[in-house]
């Protein structure tokens, strides 16, 4: 698959004005998390120690988010996906923070671990579109990265 630049123009222009959750932009100061979007379906699954710690990461990545500070954000979101496995808003924020960073630094381990972070995201929520977008960017940026680390190496030959 080519990944043309207008693909990647969608790609910020979804990045920064797509809503979480219906929540609205979530690097905006002032805009309230829903109890629901924090825990999912899937609340019968956690422990009330795991929960807390879970909304705790989750509220700091995204408050770390709204100041724009993408690096700090990254390890709070991870640390909610590894205590919350199958929440899509988390993971799906996560996704979104390794896409704009790999891509910033051309760093293709986090647009690969991107990759498995929006997989996973699919299998707990196959319908959702938002994903399958998402999914469909990464595969792009993924070939392009990979076909230019390919003619590097060969012209440094």
């Amino acid at each position: 698959m080519i990944f043309c630049r207008t693909g990647f123009f969608v790609a910020l222009f979804w990045l920064g004005h797509a809503s979480l959750a219906g929540a609205g932009q979530p690097w905006k100061p002032g805009i309230s998390i829903q109890a629901t979007d924090l825990i999912g379906n899937n609340l019968h699954k956690i422990d009330p120690q795991t929960l807390k710690q879970f909304v705790e990461a989750y509220k700091q990545g995204r408050s770390l988010l709204a100041q724009g500070r993408y690096r700090d954000a990254r390890p709070a979101l991870a640390r909610a996906t590894q205590l919350n496995p199958d929440h899509v808003e988390a993971r799906l924020t996560h996704v979104r923070i390794l896409l704009a960073l790999g891509y910033l630094s051309w760093n293709l381990p986090l647009i690969v671990q991107a990759e498995k972070e929006i997989q996973h995201a699919i299998r707990i929520a196959p319908n959702d579109q938002r994903l399958s977008l998402v999914a469909y960017l990464l595969d792009g940026l993924l070939d392009r990265m990979k076909s230019t680390r390919k003619y590097k190496k060969k012209k440094k030959k």
